[in-house]
């Protein structure tokens, strides 16, 4: 069976002689690429996955979500419940390793202070700051020091 040649190298013959390594490379990019985004997703769905995980504003409120594909359970504690694990502030495992909660707009408030509690294979609780809590822009409403910070955009 022949190989499929490359555009590239068909279309460039001072390529040829490296065609290997060219093919090497390629095949290096399409195994990354689904390990990043699976057979079915796209690159650029995997690049703004900012804007469906961490914390966000919704209309009725805010919403959290967090991928952690080993944790058990997920709880936000902060200054808003006295960094006191609650089932009032537990996330909700949604599938393929995706948490949520939402919660109502009076349930946190600007400039609340949180980290995530999370339970592993069922041993112990890690408090955590949630991905990207260095990250501070419209999207992502994070602090930095390991703590999320809420701050609403004007």
């Amino acid at each position: 069976m022949k190989k499929k040649v490359l555009p590239i190298i068909k279309n460039d013959p001072w390529l040829e002689p490296f065609a290997d390594a060219i093919n090497g490379r390629h095949e290096d990019v399409i195994r990354k690429q689904t390990e990043l985004v699976g057979e079915s997703g796209s690159l650029s769905d995997f690049a703004n996955a900012h804007n469906y995980f961490g914390l966000h504003r919704t209309a009725d409120g805010w919403v959290f979500r967090e991928w952690a594909p080993n944790a058990t359970a997920i709880n936000m504690v902060g200054t808003f419940n006295d960094w006191v694990e609650c089932e009032a502030y537990s996330l909700s495992n949604i599938g393929n390793g995706v948490w949520e909660i939402e919660l109502d707009a009076d349930q946190i408030n600007h400039g609340d202070l949180y980290k995530l509690a999370r339970r592993k294979w069922r041993t112990h609780t890690r408090l955590c700051p949630p991905r990207g809590a260095g990250r501070k822009d419209s999207h992502f409403l994070g602090a930095s020091v390991g703590c999320g910070s809420l701050s609403v955009p004007n």
